[in-house]
Formats: structure tokens, sequence, C-alpha cells
């Protein structure tokens, strides 16, 4: 862990982390190279994607993401709520789908 990142991207991180233990990834290969640089190879990769999506899900509930689109919440509103950084809740509330379900929704509703 990073002490300078924020207490939003510190959350994050640990959740990232819990995705691995509650997916049980076993840890094998190399994550950094000799040169310092960050090397996955495919399967890592996979692995690291599964632990993003279930992080997301820990600290933004797919539910409670369309609730918010559903609410009108702007991205800060979101980040406040959730206590996550700004740029986590706006890449939860696109990925999620959240705002095109909502929008469909009421486009639906007219």
């Amino acid at each position: 862990m990073n002490s300078s990142h924020t207490p939003q991207r510190l959350r994050s991180n640990i959740a990232h982390e819990m995705g691995h233990l509650l997916l049980e990834h076993e840890f094998s290969g190399v994550l950094v190279s000799d040169g310092g640089c960050r090397s996955l190879d495919p399967a890592l990769k996979v692995k690291e994607q599964e632990a993003h999506d279930l992080s997301a899900e820990l600290l933004i509930p797919k539910s409670a993401a369309i609730k918010a689109a559903f609410d009108n919440l702007a991205d800060d509103e979101v980040a406040q709520r959730f206590d996550v950084s700004i740029e986590f809740a706006r890449m939860r509330m696109n990925a999620s789908g959240a705002r095109k379900i909502a929008t469909r929704s009421r486009a639906r509703r007219r």
C-alpha cells in the first residue's frame, strides 16, 4: 500500500486485493519485470480483470449504481455517497450500464 494515496484510493486497492482472495486466485507469476515495469501474462491479466470487476461490485454494487442513476446523481455525488474517487464513481457508473438503464427506462415511460 502506498501511504501517499487518498483514503478512497486505499479502499479501492484493498477491495481489489479482497477480490483476489474471494475469487481464490492463486499467486503465480511475476507482476513486475526486472526493469521495474508491470509484466502480466494473459492468465494474470484475466485474474486482474476479475479482481477489478469484483472490487467495483464490492464498492458500488450494480443495484446501487442503478439507483444512483435513477436519482440523477452526478459522478461527484456518487463518489461522496460511496466514499470512492470521482474517477472510480465515473468508471462504475459507465461500466455497470447504470445510466443507460435509467435513460432507456425513462424513455420507455414517455
